[in-house]
């Protein structure tokens, strides 16, 4: 562990190391191997702060558009604007997420619903 350089995404909790041998039916000599087990924690403040909290606050500013008059002109333009802003949200959270069809994102699949 004296090369491990610390990251700002992952915590390592514990480092479990074992050396075990193998004895394979073609040889006699035993096959040395070492098991690394590696705890490591996720920290989220990041996606908190940059994802989740944006998310929210767009979603508090689509529901005060229904709290302001229906003859508001800002009403249309909030509207607008935050449909704005959740669209370019979405695209930025597309960037982050890696390039595959096989699922949608939790956070995708709440800001498409957020937007019907």
């Amino acid at each position: 562990m004296s090369n491990y350089v610390q990251n700002g995404e992952w915590d390592i909790l514990k480092v479990n190391v074992v050396r075990q041998e193998v004895v394979y039916p073609c040889c006699d000599e035993p096959y040395p191997y070492l098991r690394f087990t590696i705890y490591m924690r996720r920290r989220n403040l990041y996606y908190l702060f940059n994802i989740i909290l944006p998310c929210l606050w767009l979603t508090v500013l689509s529901l005060i558009s229904f709290w302001l008059p229906p003859d508001s002109g800002e009403k249309i333009t909030l509207g607008i604007t935050v449909l704005l802003a959740f669209s370019v949200f979405m695209l930025l959270i597309a960037e982050k997420m890696p390039a595959t069809s096989e699922f949608v994102p939790l956070i995708g699949k709440f800001e498409t619903c957020l937007l019907k």
